[in-house]
């Protein structure tokens, strides 16, 4: 089978549990290892060297494609790399300073105000007792088993909370008029776009994000679907329309001058569907989905870099705030139905016209260097599969990285970004002792894309959110207490 329809189970529970078992074990000595903090440093040196060069070579190597394949840990985890790399053409590598530019309440009236032409803003939307009837009908059904609907005990469980909730509910949607709000104090609004009695979308905005929906559902159109009790894959269906991605660019470009946002670069396009209700009907029209990201002499972060690098939080690098992004979804008929903003950000000047990047060789060397010492705890436990860290992507982009004593500001530098998924190899064997349990299987397709990052300037490795965020997040579990020892 090819790598695209490989069948993964359970994978990223099995990595959770044991970073969480693992979560007090030092990282095993290797003296072989590099201290890597020298980023901050680099670009110092680099902005002395190159503040009076008006001509920079910059003449950097890559391959068109890695394949390589190597134990991480042996018999229990392997790296497989067949990945394109990729890197825009550079005549220099510039850094810059940033800082975060939360939105302001001018700012969030401001957005507001232009997707709600002449209408009202109203209050969230308040679920009706007609609204509950509809999933009282398919409750009623049960659940698929095999194929078929079953109805048992939790069945019933279901339909008596539905059944409470409809009693509880409105038979009318209550529409509230939403006349004050406040963003400036950390609070959010959510609301909904009224005009001529017709909601028309929603939005809702806060200090770190804002968003508009013209209530129109889509999927994507190339991205493969499967059904989410059988695992099969779901036929979408295709439909070819006049409408380019050329023009929902230029649409999506237009949107951004008319509101004042610049610096922006698109990093990735979808075609998409947009269904009435559930994604298996039938399609009702179509349209575009960009993404936008932060430019800075060429570079471009990831897109949506998410958890990733591993269970073990030693990183040499945390980037202290969340990564910039706007999407803009544009119908067939060039209508802007959502536009989202996250985490903005505002570039406060160069730190260097140019710093000198790490061969790519040394990168590659790194990578695997760096994973042999995160996972090398793994190699105390059993694992009758093999579990696979599958790089599908490398590419050359930017990334937050913290400035010493300075916690406002960040460099936004160039790093080197390893795109991968994880999923576990089974025998023939394996396969049909799971099948016979009634195992369910994700494809690959369907994995969240995962990360390995690095600086391009020194090596370090940096890991996708602070340690402050991270500790908050944790902090809203209550960790079990350890057994006394006997």
């Amino acid at each position: 089978m090819t790598k695209r329809s490989k069948l993964i189970l359970f994978a990223a529970v099995i990595l959770i549990i044991a970073s969480i078992a693992t979560a007090c074990q030092p990282t095993p000595d290797n003296g072989t290892v590099i201290s890597k903090n020298n980023t901050e440093k680099e670009i110092e040196e680099s902005a002395e060297q190159y503040k009076d060069v008006d001509s920079i070579e910059f003449d950097y190597e890559v391959p068109a494609h890695v394949t390589e394949r190597y134990p991480i840990v042996e018999g229990n985890l392997d790296m497989v790399i067949d990945a394109d790399v990729i890197m825009p053409e550079l005549d220099r590598v510039p850094v810059a300073k940033v800082g975060s530019d939360p939105f302001t309440q001018e700012r969030a009236d401001e957005l507001i105000e232009y997707f709600m032409e002449d209408g009202i803003l109203v209050s969230s939307w308040t679920p009706t007792k007609e609204y509950f009837d509809e999933l009282i009908v398919e409750a009623k059904k049960g659940h698929l088993v095999d194929g078929e609907y079953v109805f048992d005990e939790d069945s019933q469980m279901w339909l008596d909370e539905l059944l409470q909730m409809r009693e509880d509910a409105p038979d009318k949607d209550i529409q509230e008029l939403i006349t004050d709000y406040s963003i400036s104090n950390g609070q959010r609004l959510n609301g909904r776009i009224v005009i001529d009695g017709e909601v028309k979308g929603s939005v809702s905005a806060s200090e770190k994000a804002f968003y508009f929906n013209a209530e129109k559902s889509f999927r994507s159109a190339d991205r493969k679907n499967y059904d989410e009790m059988t695992g099969e894959e779901i036929e979408m269906p295709q439909r070819e329309f006049d409408f380019t991605c050329e023009q929902a660019e230029a649409k999506a470009q237009a949107l951004l001058s008319e509101l004042s946002i610049e610096g922006m670069k698109v990093v990735e396009t979808e075609k998409i569907y947009y269904f009435e209700g559930s994604y298996t009907s039938d399609v009702d029209y179509g349209g575009y989905l960009l993404t936008f990201m932060r430019e800075f002499g060429g570079l471009t972060p990831a897109k949506e870099v998410g958890f990733g690098m591993g269970p073990n939080d030693s990183f040499d690098v945390s980037p202290p705030i969340e990564t910039e992004m706007i999407t803009v979804a544009v119908n067939e008929y060039g209508e802007i139905t959502m536009f989202t903003w996250r985490n903005p950000v505002k570039i406060l000047g160069t730190m260097t016209e140019h710093v000198d990047i790490l061969p790519f060789e040394d990168i590659l060397a790194r990578l695997e260097e760096w994973s042999k010492i995160q996972f090398a705890f793994m190699g105390g436990y059993s694992m009758e599969t093999m579990m696979i860290k599958d790089v599908y992507e490398i590419r050359l982009g930017l990334n937050y990285l913290p400035i010493q004593n300075n916690p406002d500001e960040y460099m936004y530098a160039p790093c080197w970004f390893f795109v991968y998924k994880d999923w576990q190899e089974f025998t023939e064997e394996q396969l049909e002792s799971i099948n016979s349990m009634g195992g369910y299987f994700a494809h690959w397709d369907e994995m969240g894309d995962e990360y390995f990052i690095f600086s391009a300037i020194d090596g370090a490795s940096v890991s996708v959110y602070s340690q402050a965020l991270k500790d908050e997040v944790m902090s809203e579990y209550e960790m079990p207490t350890p057994m006394p020892e006997d």
